[in-house]
């Protein structure tokens, strides 16, 4: 594809609005969160959605071992929130210092202040080019504050974060 055809299909790629949340997991010993933006419901019965994460991620090791996640959906005030994860977080770090955290009925964290939470088993993952795809069955979820509305982001291109 040549860099005109490119930039034009990253344009118009970049144009699907998508949510902002912070996928949290746990396994036996440790817990770690991210931010994503490519999250998506694919089932009604049972419910269940859809979490893109880039590969290599150091998330994507605690859902292989723990077989479970969260999604912490964020509102359009959780700026603070947002740029608390953005920076990415290592396997050794506490993703969650100073944030008020709870943990779901299947054992992932979930940061209370969001405006709303998922809590899933992991079902099925895929591989879609450089991210691997997680699907969950949503067991537990909740709208800490109906009055909130969620942060939406629209990137200027669909080729890069």
């Amino acid at each position: 594809m040549g860099d005109g055809k490119r930039d034009s299909v990253g344009e118009a790629i970049g144009k699907i609005a998508s949510g902002v949340a912070v996928l949290t997991a746990a396994d036996d010993q440790k817990r770690t969160g991210v931010l994503v933006s490519w999250v998506q419901q694919v089932s009604f019965e049972p419910p269940m959605i859809m979490v893109a994460v880039k590969k290599g991620r150091p998330v994507e090791s605690r859902i292989a071992a723990g077989k479970r996640f969260a999604v912490c959906v964020l509102s359009e005030d959780d700026n603070d929130l947002m740029r608390h994860f953005s920076r990415g977080y290592e396997l050794d770090e506490d993703a969650f210092r100073g944030l008020k955290v709870a943990t779901a009925s299947t054992g992932a964290p979930v940061v209370t202040e969001a405006m709303a939470y998922m809590d899933c088993k992991l079902t099925a993952t895929s591989t879609a080019g450089d991210h691997n795809l997680y699907i969950g069955q949503v067991v537990d979820g909740k709208v800490t504050d109906p009055a909130r509305r969620p942060m939406v982001h629209i990137r200027k291109t669909g080729l890069s974060y």
